[in-house]
């Protein structure tokens, strides 16, 4: 199953995460804030389409964003962004429907 965090910064902005819990590894998605006026801040690069019809996953460990849909018990990853470094752009695929359930670190492992 998955295991949920809920918690308040010293800015009182609420945090979410999410991790595995059969896994051994230390992957944490905390779920970026959706508001159209924090995506417009953190995602304004995005399609509109990816903006508003997908939650937004975090993983600093991984860097990268899954979006996947907004209801939360619906984890199927349709997209992945990943961080390429200090200099590029982020690099992102949609992930194919037979992989939509798969691991995103062994999405990432895939040319």
């Amino acid at each position: 199953g998955f295991q949920y965090r809920f918690f308040f910064t010293s800015s009182e902005r609420l945090i979410i995460q999410e991790a595995r819990v059969w896994q051994d590894d230390e992957d944490i998605f905390e779920l970026l804030d959706g508001t159209s006026e924090q995506v417009n801040i953190w995602g304004i690069d995005l399609p509109i389409r990816l903006q508003l019809m997908h939650s937004h996953w975090y993983c600093r460990a991984l860097k990268c964003i899954t979006l996947r849909p907004r209801v939360f018990n619906q984890r199927a990853i349709r997209f992945l962004l990943m961080d390429t470094g200090p200099t590029g752009p982020w690099g992102w695929y949609q992930v194919p429907d037979h992989l939509k359930d798969t691991a995103v670190s062994d999405l990432l492992s895939k040319p």
